[in-house]
């Protein structure tokens, strides 16, 4: 059986359609005929599937109910003509009518699409990246310290040269491909084993359940993240991939986060950013976007500038409350304003 919850938002879905159509009178023929091919009505047929929908169907997708209203003797292509104007096939598929339609319900502006950043956030590379260089540094007889480091984390190579620093902090040239070596052997003797993040999944396969556009955008090259994506079975998770390879400019310039945003077909304000870095973080804000940081064990110590809300782990909340919060403010700042 269907939760009690949502057998009642799925009636105030199908009562939305019922109302919507009842109101259309004669332009109800813009959507589809007014009679299916049994001689129904469109309001007896979505009366009949509401009917069964909440006696215990138990649907998936907006495919299942496709099939249903078609088993009802419906057109199953004229039934989800008649739907998605309302935004009631995506609230039936996902079973919370505040959290989730296809565009601007009642004047709301509704999250459509998220986007990723890649290191750091789906896998923590940065910790491994930080220490490695910090041995480096240490084995020199230097130190490395966060507040240093943390200028570069999650923009370009350009941002901070770490070899060049410390020649500088030495005061005189040292064998740099000896230490690049020891460097990388450091690094990847630390990434040995490494999963990603704890919930990336989860939220990956949530996003697609709520029918979320989904993005990545990396300061990385494409080759690296999509080679890590495939190793770990995640690259067909995203439909758009755009990185260092794809802009002039990495974040925290906005570059990648607009380019996402235009592939996606999405507005800036109907996407959410998911950011470890304040780097990351900054070139969605510049981008129009909502903000939500999940720092890593080295970015948790830095400074963030104004985010939509902070999460220890993806763990911590599932996507579609944190999809609704999100919502719920921007709804109410439209309110306001």
């Amino acid at each position: 059986m269907i939760p009690a919850p949502t057998r009642q938002l799925v009636n105030d879905a199908l009562a939305d359609a019922l109302t919507a159509m009842v109101r259309m009178n004669d332009d109800i023929d813009e959507a589809g005929p007014s009679v299916f091919s049994d001689g129904r009505s469109h309001p007896d047929v979505l009366v009949a599937f509401h009917n069964a929908y909440i006696g215990g169907w138990g649907l998936d997708s907006g495919e299942e109910v496709i099939v249903k209203f078609r088993e009802l003797g419906g057109e199953a292509f004229q039934c989800q003509k008649m739907l998605k104007p309302r935004g009631v096939m995506r609230r039936l598929d996902n079973g919370a009518q505040h959290f989730f339609t296809t565009g601007k319900e009642r004047g709301r502006t509704m999250i459509k699409a998220v986007i990723f950043d890649f290191d750091g956030l789906i896998l923590d590379t940065e910790t491994p990246e930080f220490e490695s260089f910090r041995e480096m540094y240490r084995m020199h007889g230097s130190e490395l310290t966060l507040e240093v480091w943390g200028a570069c984390i999650g923009t370009g190579p350009g941002a901070f040269n770490p070899y060049d620093d410390l020649e500088k902090r030495l005061g005189t040239a040292y064998d740099r491909e000896a230490a690049r070596a020891r460097r990388k052997a450091f690094y990847e003797l630390n990434m040995q084993g490494a999963d990603v993040r704890p919930g990336v999944r989860a939220y990956l396969k949530q996003a697609q359940q709520l029918g979320l556009r989904i993005g990545l955008a990396s300061s990385s090259s494409r080759a690296w993240v999509t080679g890590h994506l495939e190793r770990f079975g995640l690259l067909s998770f995203f439909e758009c991939i755009r990185t260092a390879d794809n802009v002039a400019q990495v974040k925290p310039d906005p570059e990648l986060y607009r380019l996402v945003l235009k592939e996606l077909g999405v507005a800036p304000e109907e996407a959410v950013a998911f950011e470890d870095s304040p780097n990351g973080l900054l070139a969605a804000k510049r981008a129009g976007m909502h903000g939500v940081i999940v720092p890593n064990p080295v970015t948790v110590r830095l400074e963030f500038g104004p985010y939509d809300m902070r999460l220890d782990s993806m763990e911590q909340m599932e996507l579609k409350e944190l999809i609704g919060r999100l919502n719920d403010r921007s709804s109410d700042r439209q309110q306001r304003a």
